[in-house]
C-alpha cells in the first residue's frame, strides 16, 4: 500500500488528505480493541462474584422498581445489545490479523470473552423480556396447532382456462366483487385515493413532477 500510494497525494495539504487511505490491519484491530474496551467498561459496575444473577441485577434491576428506573435499565440493556453485536462483527474482522499480532493465549482469552458476552446478551434479553425464547412455547404451540387448526379441501372459485388475469377478473364480474356492494367499492376507492395523495405529498418536496399534481 505504501509503495503504490506514497506519491499519490503529493502537492496536497496533509489536512485535506488525512484519512483518505488507511491501513486496514491497524484500523480493524484498533476498532476491535475500542469496542472491546467499551463493553468491558459497561460491565465494570457488576458486583462480585459476577455470576449470572449479578449481571441480571445490574442490567435488569429488581422487581418493584419505579418506571423511571425501568427506563434507565432499558437504555443500559440497549447499549449492551448494541455493543455486543458490534463486538462480534469487529472480532470476526480482526481475528485474522490478531493471529499474527498477539500470543495464542491472548487470542483465546479474547475468544472466550466474546463468547461470554454473546451468551450474556441472550441471558439478559431473556431475563428482561426483551427477547422471546420460542423454544419454551414450542410444545404448547404444537399442541394448539394439532388440536385446533385444520385445513379444509381447496374450493374452486373459477376456471382460468386460457384467459389472462384481466379477462378472468372481467368474466367473474360481480362474483368476485359481490352484488350491491357499492359501499365497499367506495371505501376501497377512497382508500386508494388517500394513499395516492399521501405518496404525492411525500414525494413533492424532492420531485418537481409531483408538485404539478398538487
Amino acid at each position: 500500500m505504501k509503495d503504490y500510494t506514497s506519491g499519490a497525494f503529493e502537492g496536497y495539504d496533509p489536512e485535506d488528505v488525512k484519512g483518505l487511505v488507511k491501513d486496514r490491519h491497524d484500523a480493524t484491530v484498533s476498532y476491535f480493541e475500542e469496542v472491546y474496551d467499551a463493553v468491558e467498561e459497561l460491565c465494570e459496575g457488576v458486583e462480585e462474584p459476577r455470576g449470572e444473577i449479578q449481571y441480571i441485577h445490574y442490567f435488569c434491576g429488581v422487581s418493584g422498581q419505579s418506571e423511571e428506573s425501568n427506563e434507565i435499565y432499558a437504555r443500559l440493556r440497549e447499549k449492551l445489545y448494541r455493543l455486543v453485536s458490534s463486538l462480534v462483527r469487529a472480532f470476526a474482522e480482526a481475528k485474522p490479523y490478531l493471529v499474527d499480532d498477539i500470543s495464542s493465549g491472548k487470542l483465546n482469552e479474547y475468544d472466550k470473552k466474546v463468547t461470554f458476552y454473546i451468551e450474556l446478551k441472550k441471558t439478559i434479553g431473556t431475563a428482561s423480556g426483551d427477547f422471546l425464547d420460542l423454544k419454551a412455547y414450542e410444545p404448547d404451540m404444537r399442541k394448539m396447532i394439532d388440536n385446533y387448526i385444520t385445513a379444509a379441501d381447496a374450493e374452486k372459485i373459477g376456471d382460468f382456462d386460457d384467459l389472462t388475469l384481466l379477462d378472468f377478473v372481467a368474466k367473474q364480474g360481480e362474483t368476485l366483487t359481490g352484488e350491491g356492494d357499492s359501499g365497499h367499492k367506495e371505501g376501497a376507492a377512497e382508500a386508494i385515493e388517500n394513499n395516492i395523495r399521501k405518496k404525492v405529498i411525500e414525494k413533492a418536496a424532492s420531485l418537481p413532477v409531483f408538485q404539478i399534481a398538487l
